[in-house]
């Protein structure tokens, strides 16, 4: 039967692809670091601790554009806009890759992303659900390429713990193979959904906790864009509300798309530009919960597989109106389970009739131009005379994140700017310069320190000032981020460290981004 014959040539390209992609992942991660590529970002936001390459998307990418290739070989019929949306995809997975390596500016990664969404879109990719409910007009045209760039970003901004955002990517995908078996998804678009998920089930063997390899920007630009293209094309079995049609890629991708929205919510709330990234994720809470990164991925992976059953459901035809619902109550129970609804606007501890969300914004925004400003005035190499040009820098960061105290060290461990008390002190924040230098932060409070999860752009921004990398490559050498509790010695007395939580885990996002 021709359905029987499509379910097997899906299966057989999703484990060709798993396959390849398995073999595929330790070579690209062997050519990265024999050329010392390393993630060895300065970041209040990794999770992970060790020396982990970002080459996984290098090899994703690789490795759905031989499986298209041998597909066309082989008589398979591709359509036009198929080739449009796998060739866009191609170059931001490029964009992401140059991310990976360098770093690019977030406006600079917004405008690939934009044209290459409307590159698609006058291809003739269309969102056929959304014309259907607004006309095919340029409010329609817009949402396209809205979802397009949301979809990459969301996928960017989850990727943030060792296999989630492959897990989120295999939802997704399954949606659109589940509109190939049932006959409304286009047999090329199914063709290359199973492509990308056997890629990324390959990739997934040598992701999970704990990690050897990172997707990086690359990846999940290229695998956020590519799934987005095909689960515009999938309809349901039967005809349905226009407004239910429109839901199936938004539930396909509904955790990614979830907690981008709260990202957003938060840091409009919280005063922070909404570019700048911070330490509030949805697998941030879980993990601060006390889950380990195993069970943290298995709750989101369930929530994924949630959202992805809902979309199903509707491309088969049933529930309509109830799966949507049941996707909303996950959408609104789970950040409420997480204590998003609570300290939304003010900081922890702080008070909130003190400083307005709209002063709080002002204010960060402020600091950031004067540390623009610092980075091009001090003319100083890296050292001990340039952190000391720089110290009203450093008084004003230590101030904005509610630090009472703050120090930097050169590397034998002198203080070089020292500002605030030290008495009262029961936590520090150290991160690493260069040479063993340190800029530390003390707290009064574990709710003290947690505050910084809100300004963790601004505390990164004075790093790089510091370093002098605020126009260099993106990556940095030998990063420490700890955690210091003071010892019993006295508060003047250099704590012992100890890990922070979930030191071993796998941030690798930046979110910058990618969100």
């Amino acid at each position: 039967m021709p359905q029987d014959r499509a379910i097997e040539e899906l299966a057989w390209a999703l484990v060709a692809s798993a396959v390849v992609a398995a073999l595929a992942v330790p070579v690209a991660a062997a050519w990265f670091r024999r050329r010392g590529i390393r993630d060895d970002e300065r970041s209040l936001r990794k999770i992970h601790g060790r020396d982990v390459p970002r080459a996984g998307g290098v090899a994703v990418v690789a490795t759905v554009l031989a499986g298209v290739g041998v597909a066309a070989g082989l008589g398979v019929e591709i359509a036009p806009t198929q080739w449009a949306a796998i060739g866009a995809a191609t170059v931001l997975g490029a964009v992401g890759v140059a991310d990976d390596l360098v770093g690019l500016r977030a406006r600079t990664k917004l405008a690939a992303q934009v044209l290459c969404a409307v590159a698609v879109t006058a291809a003739g990719l269309h969102w056929q659900a959304a014309e259907a409910l607004f006309e095919r007009n340029w409010f329609s045209l817009g949402l396209t390429v809205g979802f397009f760039v949301a979809a990459v970003n969301a996928v960017n901004l989850i990727d943030g713990l060792d296999g989630l955002a492959a897990g989120v990517v295999l939802a997704a995908s399954s949606v659109v193979l589940g509109g190939g078996v049932l006959g409304t998804a286009p047999a090329d678009a199914a063709l290359v959904a199973a492509l990308a998920a056997g890629a990324t089930l390959g990739f997934l063997a040598h992701n999970r906790p704990p990690a050897r390899v990172f997707l990086g920007d690359g990846g999940a630009y290229f695998l956020g864009f590519l799934v987005a293209a095909e689960l515009l094309l999938v309809d349901s079995v039967r005809p349905r509300k226009a407004v239910v049609e429109l839901s199936i890629p938004i539930l396909a991708f509904g955790l990614p798309l979830l907690d981008t929205s709260l990202a957003v919510v938060r840091r409009l709330a919280r005063g922070q530009p909404i570019f700048a990234p911070d330490a509030d994720h949805v697998h941030h809470r879980l993990l601060a919960r006390g889950l380990d990164r195993w069970r943290a991925v298995l709750v989101l992976w369930a929530l994924a597989a949630w959202f992805a059953a809902m979309a199903l459901l509707t491309v088969a035809g049933v529930g309509g109106s109830t799966t949507v619902a049941g996707a909303l109550l996950a959408a609104m129970a789970f950040p409420v389970a997480l204590g998003y609804h609570r300290g939304m606007v003010a900081e922890p501890g702080a008070d909130p009739a003190e400083e307005g969300w709209r002063a709080r914004r002002r204010r960060v925004v402020e600091v950031l131009g004067r540390l623009d400003d610092a980075s091009r005035e001090v003319g100083e190499p890296v050292g001990p005379e340039r952190w000391q040009a720089l110290e009203g820098p450093v008084l004003e960061v230590a101030e904005l994140v509610g630090a009472v105290a703050v120090e930097v060290r050169d590397g034998s461990g002198r203080s070089v700017v020292r500002g605030g008390r030290t008495e009262g002190v029961r936590l520090r924040l150290a991160v690493e310069l260069c040479d063993a230098a340190e800029l530390r932060f003390g707290f009064t409070s574990a709710q003290a320190l947690a505050a910084t999860s809100t300004s963790t752009h601004v505390v990164e921004r004075l790093v790089a000032v510091l370093v002098d990398e605020t126009d260099g490559p993106r990556r940095s050498r030998d990063p420490v981020e700890t955690f210091e509790e003071k010892d019993e010695e006295g508060p003047g007395t250099p704590a012992p460290r100890a890990a922070a939580a979930g030191a071993d885990g796998g941030h690798y996002s930046n979110h910058t981004s990618r969100s």
